[in-house]
């Protein structure tokens, strides 16, 4: 009997793998930027901070784990906080759900407006 061996979806994230020393940052500026179209966006990769986390220990990602984004947007419009974070992990659902893939974002969502009056302060 043949057996046929599914093939498994490889997503953004992991196709960059190859290709990129830093794949998950790479994949976050560019989903970030094709949906929100930023005024102002920043990636910090907080992963070192993380690696010696119970949750870590084991995993093959320590380098690319945990970001902290900070996104201004029009589009988070007229949005309550929930649902702009909401948003944002939409894009990375299924890299998230990977056992080696992104881990954590720890996210500031901002409109223009509310920026520039953090901004004045």
């Amino acid at each position: 009997m043949l057996r046929i061996r599914p093939v498994l979806r490889q997503t953004t994230l992991l196709r960059h793998m190859s290709s990129s020393n830093t794949p998950i940052t790479d994949a976050i500026n560019s989903r970030v930027k094709q949906e929100f179209t930023p005024v102002f966006f920043k990636v910090n990769n907080d992963s070192h901070k993380h690696a010696h986390h119970a949750a870590m220990r084991g995993s093959d990602n320590t380098i690319e784990s945990h970001f902290r984004l900070t996104i201004v947007s029009d589009k988070f419009e007229g949005k309550s906080a929930p649902i702009r974070h909401r948003m944002v992990y939409k894009l990375f659902e299924e890299e998230m759900a990977q056992p080696n893939g992104l881990h954590a974002l720890s996210l500031t969502t901002k409109t223009p407006k509310e920026w520039e009056a953090l901004e004045k302060k």
